[in-house]
């Protein structure tokens, strides 16, 4: 966040990944995109809420399903929270120059490639991909 807030976008990969020409940073509370565009936001957003559908079959292996509630709007809450500051903050550095996985839209390419920071970053990507995966492949097994 810190590298986002005292950098420029990486307009080189906004345009690659979404045609943005480079321009000044611009923030819209409803952005004017094309439907398609719209849509496939709305989809991502609809995506990461996907691993709802674990909920029931986690409660239904618990003793005391009922816990289970208090846990995940706790949880949620924090979930929500984060990501809602986090994507409010790169957003209002990066306007219409904001990409999918936020340290790709560093325009400082030390800060991409050749640090930790990426390898963090991958990590976390991959971790997060491996425990979905499990979660999925669980339910699909029961």
């Amino acid at each position: 966040m810190g590298v986002a807030a005292h950098s420029p976008p990486n307009f080189e990969a906004a345009h690659r990944a979404f045609g943005t020409p480079q321009g000044p940073v611009e923030t819209h509370a409803f952005e004017p995109l094309a439907l398609n565009n719209k849509v496939n936001g709305i989809m991502n957003m609809v995506f990461a809420y996907g691993g709802a559908m674990i909920f029931p079959e986690m409660m239904a292996e618990m003793k005391r399903p009922m816990d289970f509630w208090k846990g995940m709007v706790l949880a949620q809450a924090l979930i929500f929270s984060a990501y809602l500051l986090y994507g409010a903050f790169i957003y209002a550095f990066q306007g219409q120059f904001t990409l999918g996985l936020a340290y790709q839209g560093l325009s400082i390419f030390s800060w991409q490639t050749h640090t930790s920071f990426t390898v963090i970053g991958n990590a976390l990507s991959l971790v997060t991909g491996l425990i979905a995966a499990g979660l999925y492949g669980n339910i699909g097994i029961s």
